[in-house]
């Protein structure tokens, strides 16, 4: 299994200064610092994320969770990668949306200092074509902010306004592969701190087809026979 890795160029220190000798930081897993347990983009278990808190006060962090209620659940190898299953979203709250998948990918940037930087997120949007960065970016500035986003979403598409168009088809939830995410922080044109995750979607077996549609049939068989009786 491919891991990520993590090189941080140049780190900045507090509030402007001048920033320091280039230095190598690996991103962290678990609980992302200062943010309560479970409490970061609905439900996330935020002590199972990838982070990094490499320049102070600033605190990048990335998690892959399942959408809504209902959905098979995510794990994880404890490092950066997540395992979640292909197919379509079947949450009930909040309702399915059309062409979403299982599984969300959740971040957060935080820290006292967390205003002085710019932000990229990259991801990749077809996960059958191999790990891939260069993809989709959302930037945003000057704020603290965390969310759940899923890759059924149209405003990660590439008809989307300042979205890099993918290079392959839409998201296709029933496919599976390798996703590729990165958070990155920005100073001006310099990029001080990223973190990065995969998410490693498979597609369920014959056999767990066939499991699903017998469970089905019998739930038909009960109702039939409550409503003959």
């Amino acid at each position: 299994m491919k891991k990520m890795s993590l090189l941080v160029g140049s780190v900045l220190s507090v509030l402007g200064a001048s920033s320091t000798e280039a230095q190598s930081c690996t991103s962290s897993f678990g609980q992302v610092p200062g943010i309560p347990a479970n409490t970061w983009g609905n439900t996330v278990p935020t002590n199972r994320a990838v982070y990094n808190n490499c320049v102070t006060d600033l605190v990048l962090g990335l998690a892959a969770r399942p959408r809504g209620t209902g959905n098979p659940a995510v794990t994880d190898d404890g490092v950066s990668t997540y395992f979640v299953q292909a197919g379509p979203d079947v949450s009930t709250s909040p309702a399915a949306g059309a062409g979403f998948g299982t599984w969300n990918f959740a971040f957060y940037v935080g820290g006292a200092n967390a205003g002085q930087y710019s932000y990229k997120l990259r991801y990749d949007f077809n996960g059958a074509t191999g790990n891939t960065l260069d993809l989709g970016l959302v930037a945003w500035s000057n704020a603290a902010y965390a969310n759940s986003w899923n890759l059924g979403m149209g405003f990660l598409g590439a008809s989307a306004p300042g979205i890099t168009p993918p290079s392959g088809p839409s998201f296709n939830p029933n496919s599976g592969g390798e996703y590729s995410f990165a958070l990155e922080a920005y100073s001006g044109e310099s990029m001080v701190a990223s973190t990065n995750m995969t998410v490693v979607s498979s597609v369920p077996e014959p056999s767990s087809y066939a499991l699903v549609a017998a469970g089905l049939a019998g739930l038909v068989a009960v109702r039939r026979r409550r409503r003959s009786a």
